[in-house]
């Protein structure tokens, strides 16, 4: 018997494939949002089981939670909670998904060309995201309106400085990439790589909770996701994030030992100026690399990289997790 059923128009066939991308695209803005949700939730549903657990076994709370205010024992739970906070919800969001780890992250050697240049070129504007963050900052308290991010106390002791360097500087670059540059980057790729690190970027901004911290992280976490889709592997993204951190914590640490704003104006100059002799020296190096280094790969469906972000931050999960986060980062300021 002929099939007598008309062909299907062009117009058609991109209308279904537009369907089915916005349909895509939806369902892990849930999964991602959902995961988001879940992070945000960890640690007060820790406090909550602390309290449960002293009421339980006659223990008070209070003395519990003052434990916690030694500084080793807050690095400790730094350690725990982020590491809870990262794998463990994007991990269900993974499995919702219904794809594997090693289908979206690559976790093999980075392209031996392109990850010293790509290195240099991100510590470089990471010091650039650092000045712009320090401008917005100024700017805002020029209207009495303080921003601040988190600081965690110094620990005494060897055992106290090693906590310290774990919490800071090691655990943030393994399980944030993880997270991040691995989970949410990975998954999203299949619709473009452009898409892929803007929505990457902002989720990365949004999971600091507070005004100083989003758009350094914004700007680091494009940085970060197109070091890691260029390189090919997650390791890339692992070490600049280790390095921007350590930076950070060896700066506050030599100002705690440098209290003269002087000096520390010239410290923080010449630790700039490195930067930015680190951005343009790998500049220099990729000069006689592939001339499609700045490209992202094109999108493989229809829908237009705007039409995506558009589709994907007007999911409600996602508006509720922007909800939480302006909540918090403005409460942030009136607590600190």
């Amino acid at each position: 018997m002929e099939n007598n059923q008309a062909p299907l128009s062009v117009e058609t066939v991109n209308f279904l494939v537009a369907r089915r991308e916005k349909t895509e695209i939806r369902r892990l803005a849930s999964y991602i949002g959902f995961a988001y949700l879940i992070m945000t939730a960890i640690p007060y549903v820790w406090a909550v089981v602390v309290s449960v657990f002293a009421s339980r076994f006659g223990f008070s709370a209070d003395v519990i939670f003052s434990l916690t205010e030694d500084d080793a024992v807050q690095h400790l739970l730094q350690i725990v909670l982020s590491s809870v906070m990262f794998l463990f919800p994007y991990l269900l969001a993974l499995t919702g998904d219904g794809r594997k780890l090693s289908e979206v992250a690559s976790f093999k050697k980075p392209n031996r060309e392109l990850i010293l240049p790509l290195i240099f070129i991100a510590v470089g504007f990471c010091a650039f995201a650092n000045i712009a963050t320090n401008s917005i900052s100024a700017f805002f308290s020029l209207f009495g309106i303080p921003l601040s991010a988190p600081e965690m106390p110094r620990p005494d002791g060897l055992f106290g400085l090693i906590l310290m360097f774990l919490s800071i500087s090691v655990t943030p670059a393994l399980v944030e990439e993880f997270a991040m540059r691995g989970v949410v980057l990975g998954t999203l790729r299949r619709f473009g790589d452009g898409f892929a690190i803007a929505v990457s970027s902002v989720i990365f901004a949004m999971v600091h909770c507070n005004f100083v911290q989003i758009p350094f992280a914004f700007m680091v976490g494009v940085a970060l996701s197109f070091a890691v889709i260029k390189t090919g592997s997650i390791w890339t993204g692992v070490i600049i994030h280790f390095f921007n951190n350590f930076f950070s914590l060896c700066l506050d640490t030599l100002f705690e030992r440098v209290p003269s704003m002087v000096a520390q104006t010239i410290i923080t100059s010449v630790y700039f100026a490195l930067c930015f002799t680190c951005f343009f020296i790998g500049l220099v190096m990729l000069r006689n690399k592939k001339n499609d280094i700045w490209k992202t790969e094109a999108p493989t469906m229809i829908t237009k990289t705007g039409n995506k972000l558009g589709i994907f931050f007007s999911s409600p999960i996602i508006i509720v997790d922007i909800i939480i986060t302006v909540i918090i980062s403005v409460a942030y300021i009136f607590i600190s």
